[in-house]
């Protein structure tokens, strides 16, 4: 049982938070592994940007909103699309030029864990919204995907026209190798000896 997210199911009780007929049941969405956090916020009556600010007061991290998300270099290369997807994480570059990491759900340490070890280090965590962290990445993702495509256009010419203009040479030599082995076979086969330089004077 993830404590945190009891403590935090609490805390949207206090505040008044939690739909009421959903009060009894957070106990039980808070307790289990996977997508807690989430099944926590389909209970309230919150939009993802209000849940996205509990959850900064709660677990005190900063936010990060869409529009920072959008202007920060992003450094998803490193990692797979389901990882990002799963976990709601979007891995990028703070202001400062620092790794950092913006999360739906803080209390995923698994998931920050696994970052630091792609990017090398310790780093920054701040808490987005899980609407946010999707819109993100399908922009982030989708514009390395065509990315990607775009390569692989400019690639396959290339290595076409590389083909084509190797294979006149390709076949020269090949030409020119298969007559040397002919005339060798041949020499051989017909017992073919030195000419005699004597025979040049006569």
């Amino acid at each position: 049982m993830n404590s945190d997210l009891v403590d935090f199911a609490n805390y949207l009780r206090r505040t008044h938070a939690l739909a009421q007929p959903a009060k009894e049941g957070a106990d039980t969405a808070a307790s289990q592994a996977e997508g807690a956090l989430r099944k926590l916020w389909d209970m309230t009556e919150l939009s993802a940007g209000d849940f996205a600010d509990k959850v900064c007061s709660f677990f005190k991290l900063p936010r990060a909103t869409l529009q920072e998300l959008l202007a920060a270099p992003p450094l998803v290369k490193p990692f797979s699309r389901r990882f990002l997807r799963a976990t709601s994480v979007f891995p990028h570059e703070a202001a400062e030029g620092r790794p950092a990491l913006a999360v739906a759900d803080p209390s995923d340490l698994a998931a920050v864990r696994a970052a630091e070890i792609v990017l090398g280090g310790k780093i920054a965590v701040r808490v987005a919204s899980f609407e946010d962290i999707a819109t993100i990445l399908d922009h982030r993702l989708g514009e390395e995907e065509a990315g990607l495509a775009t390569q692989e256009r400019a690639v396959a010419p290339r290595e076409d026209d590389a083909v084509a203009a190797a294979s006149p040479r390709h076949d020269r030599r090949h030409r020119a190798d298969r007559k040397r082995q002919d005339d060798h076979a041949c020499d051989n086969a017909c017992g073919a000896q030195p000419a005699d330089p004597q025979d040049s004077h006569h």
